[in-house]
């Protein structure tokens, strides 16, 4: 990139608009500082502090330990998670640590922690197992371990389960006999269907739990309850999850279920419910689902059935989805993201990742919504390969009559990478047009280990103190990479750690 280009421009733009021009080097050591201490404020704005600490915690910096140490002490139970997961990102290993897990005293924070890592991989199976043989954890975490276990096809303790099965925590009992069903003991069916049937303020909510982590987790013997469910909750949200995890698990008659409440429905967004319905399955149905999707009168309901049919059938995927993605639909456009996580061929996925970047322009209604698709869209396609990533991507980042905030979506899509350096994707571009872009651009060649001109680190600082606009998640990953360019990082602990309530320098705007 050159660098030297950008960084003028951005010095200029940033300096018209920063807080302070004086003493750059100081003052953005000082804010950085400001800005550790304010993520560890979850008392008084705990969306800003876990957005910032999962930040911090995505840049699986082992000079950062000493700060997550610091956090998982701490009487906050956000800050303990994340002091938890922060340290598991931030060792070789990427494991979380079940000694330090063992102390944290509350089963509900610990059990936010497992779920959490076992999210991110940050747990294995042996050491679920180990938990899983620990008689003093509260049985509420460990029949979260037993999920995973199951997950991982790897049997839990099943005595466990009969012990809890008629537990009189209706949760607990409800999980237990989900994973008895799931390990070939038909008697569990009972105490879910009591459950489905039971008045109890909660039924509603376990069943979407137990529903949902069914349907993501393959427990197939689930799907005759589902279907249950969904003949007795109709068209409810319930209703509709329990539909899909009958469709997603091939149970009799669920195909014909659901097209009978499609023919029969005649609300536009009554149809549309329904068609995303098929479209999330399509993964694992018969094509004839989407018959009558593809015969509709909405064209909309024809490209989502095309779109379903394709995926269903393994057949000219890649336009088909691509033609739904240009509908510009949030949950179509979720369900083709996570279709080219998930189930598209390598090919397939970037050109679906690549289009949904692209469909970015158009309409001005939900860019926001849109924008968010092109920073997903972005890191998937760059981690899972990066020279092809650059190849399909660079192209858009060196045109300067793309859309600006498009191209700011990608950067800060590249700067979601956690498995691969971005930083050759943007090598040698021109400079980009504003500062805001710009500054993404410099982050990510600070925080990828670039060398760092004087100009350079003076609009890093100026990126920290508040220049150019950036989201505080943003401004905090800046401020780290700026306290190690400049070999502050140990200082700025002992200042953070020392202590955790905010002082804002002098002359600086937060």
């Amino acid at each position: 990139m050159n660098r030297g280009q950008i960084l003028w421009s951005l010095a200029f733009t940033l300096l018209l608009i920063s807080p302070s021009s004086g003493s750059a080097v100081d003052d953005g050591a000082e804010s950085a500082v400001y800005l550790l201490r304010a993520s560890m404020d979850a008392k008084k704005d705990p969306v800003r502090a876990d957005r910032m600490l999962s930040a911090l915690g995505r840049l699986g910096d082992p000079q950062l330990i000493p700060f997550f140490e610091h956090l998982v002490t701490a009487d906050h139970g956000l800050l303990q998670i994340h002091g938890m997961l922060g340290l598991a990102e931030s060792d070789q290993s990427k494991r979380l640590d079940l000694v330090r897990l063992g102390e944290v005293e509350r089963s509900a924070v610990q059990q936010r922690i497992l779920s959490l890592a076992m999210d991110r991989d940050l747990l294995d199976v042996g050491q679920a197992q180990q938990l899983m043989g620990w008689s003093d954890l509260n049985p509420a975490v460990r029949v979260v371990v037993a999920v995973f276990l199951q997950r991982n096809d790897v049997p839990p303790d099943l005595e466990f389960l009969r012990e809890n099965r008629t537990s009189e925590i209706v949760s607990l009992a409800s999980w237990s006999s989900l994973l008895l069903l799931q390990n070939g003991d038909a008697s569990a069916m009972e105490p879910l269907e009591q459950l489905s049937q039971s008045a109890n303020p909660r039924r509603e909510l376990i069943c979407q739990s137990l529903l949902r982590t069914a349907y993501l987790s393959q427990f197939n013997r689930v799907g005759p309850w589902a279907k249950m469910i969904s003949v007795a909750e109709g068209d409810s949200k319930l209703g509709q999850l329990a539909l899909a995890t009958a469709l997603r698990f091939g149970v009799p008659g669920a195909i014909e279920q659901w097209q009978r409440r499609f023919v029969a429905e005649s609300d536009p967004v009554e149809q549309m419910r329904i068609a995303l319905i098929a479209l999330g399955v399509s993964e694992w149905v018969d094509p004839k689902l989407f018959e009558p999707l593809i015969d509709a009168d909405a064209p909309t309901l024809q490209k989502i059935g095309r779109a379903g049919a394709a995926v269903a059938a393994k057949n000219n995927i890649t336009d088909a989805v691509i033609s739904a993605i240009e509908l510009n639909h949030s949950q179509i456009n979720g369900w083709a993201l996570n279709y080219a996580k998930e189930h598209a061929t390598d090919e397939n996925a970037q050109h679906i990742l690549l289009a949904m970047i692209l469909a970015f322009d158009g309409s001005q209604q939900r860019q926001v919504q849109r924008l968010q698709y092109v920073r997903l869209a972005t890191t998937l396609l760059a981690e899972d390969n990066v020279e092809r990533a650059k190849v399909l991507i660079r192209p858009i980042l060196a045109d300067s009559t793309a859309n600006p905030r498009l191209r700011g979506g990608i950067l800060a899509g590249l700067l979601g990478c956690r498995a691969t350096d971005p930083y050759q994707i943007i090598a040698g571009l021109d400079p980009f047009g504003d500062a805001a872009t710009n500054g993404l651009a410099l982050m990510i060649a600070a925080r990828d280990g670039q060398s760092l001109s004087s100009i350079e680190l003076r609009d890093l600082s100026l990126l920290v103190r508040g220049g150019a606009g950036l989201a505080d998640e943003l401004r905090v990953q800046a401020a780290w990479a700026y306290l190690k360019h400049t070999g502050k990082t140990d200082w700025a602990l002992s200042q953070v750690l020392g202590s955790s309530t905010p002082q804002v320098p002098e002359n600086q705007t937060p």
